[in-house]
């Protein structure tokens, strides 16, 4: 099931409600996000990078072939024939959205296929995380909406319950008063003297409290976001003793996944280079560059750090 297969049968489980547009909010923040995380360059005119990028993330690959009298194309496809025993298909069946060009043609032969990542799958990670983005932000509103102490009064007929309904716009409408008539009146002074049926208060404000370990919920989620696509968020929390390599122990590991993309992307366009004669690059882009550098100067200046620290302990320990 690729990304879009999971949203239309989603939708069509069920009308869509305010839980969906939530979901798809941050589905799309989440999309926006990744697609932007590569620059690629020198792309023939024929071809259109955020279409390669979102493919890559909706599909888990793309094929590449070139059309007569039109040029190199990307689209859309998937393996056509019988796996080898290495679980790897030879030929692959690629169509334009709308259904003008389409070829199948031999892997690095008539065409090129280029896959997401290693696993040649479709990023089904930011649903995961979209859908506990969507939770944690539902439960924050209700447990704000909740917050609301409002009674709920008591009416015997719906000529009172009217009487209330006006006084309530009233006040929401931001009117500095309430004018009422002597037979309104002498119903609210009637109204309060009914001991026995109170108004009402549907609100609960005693988990309001917990309000505070959904937003450290939300920044848990922030931080396993990001981590995994090469960003990684450190807890604001304090702790005693945490050494240095504690506090930057997931910096090698957020970048696992986001080398791993880059470097099916290089072998892809290296090949689509080889076969069509184009010049296409691709490197990360600048947020994601400029982190990465930050990271190799800091892996190189403890591994420096590290040298010098072993030179020193054998010069301390020679016998003279």
């Amino acid at each position: 099931m690729t990304f879009s297969d999971f949203w239309a049968c989603h939708c069509r489980k069920r009308k869509p409600i305010e839980k969906d547009l939530i979901l798809f909010k941050h589905l799309d923040n989440m999309v926006n996000d990744i697609t932007s995380m590569f620059k690629i360059r020198n792309l023939p005119l024929t071809m259109n990078e955020y279409f390669i990028q979102s493919c890559l993330l909706f599909n888990g690959s793309i094929g590449v072939f070139n059309v007569p009298d039109y040029g190199v194309i990307a689209a859309e496809g998937g393996d056509t024939d019988e796996p080898s025993i290495y679980g790897f298909c030879d030929k692959y069946h690629a169509i334009t959205v709308n259904g003008e060009f389409e070829s199948t043609f031999t892997k690095g032969k008539d065409g090129v296929c280029i896959y997401n990542n290693h696993s040649r799958t479709p990023d089904f990670n930011i649903i995961t995380l979209a859908s506990q983005f969507t939770e944690t932000e539902i439960s924050e509103n209700l447990n704000v909406l909740w917050a609301r102490v409002m009674p709920i009064p008591y009416a015997d007929d719906e000529k009172e319950k009217n009487i209330i309904i006006e006084a309530i716009k009233n006040t929401m409408d931001g009117k500095p008063a309430t004018i009422i008539s002597s037979n309104k009146a002498e119903f609210q002074r009637e109204l309060y003297k009914k001991e026995s049926r109170p108004p009402l208060t549907l609100s609960d404000i005693r988990n309001i409290p917990f309000l505070q370990y959904l937003a450290e919920y939300w920044d848990v989620l922030n931080r396993r976001y990001y981590t995994r696509y090469g960003h990684s968020l450190q807890s604001t929390s304090k702790h005693a003793q945490v050494s240095r390599d504690e506090v930057n122990g997931l910096n090698s590991v957020s970048w696992i996944y986001p080398l791993n993309m880059l470097e099916e992307r290089k072998k892809g366009f290296d090949e689509v280079n080889r076969l069509f004669g184009t010049n296409i690059t691709i490197e990360f882009a600048e947020p994601w560059k400029t982190e990465y550098n930050k990271y190799i100067r800091s892996t190189e200046q403890e591994a420096e750090t590290t040298i010098k620290g072993s030179e020193e302990n054998v010069n301390d320990n020679k016998v003279e």
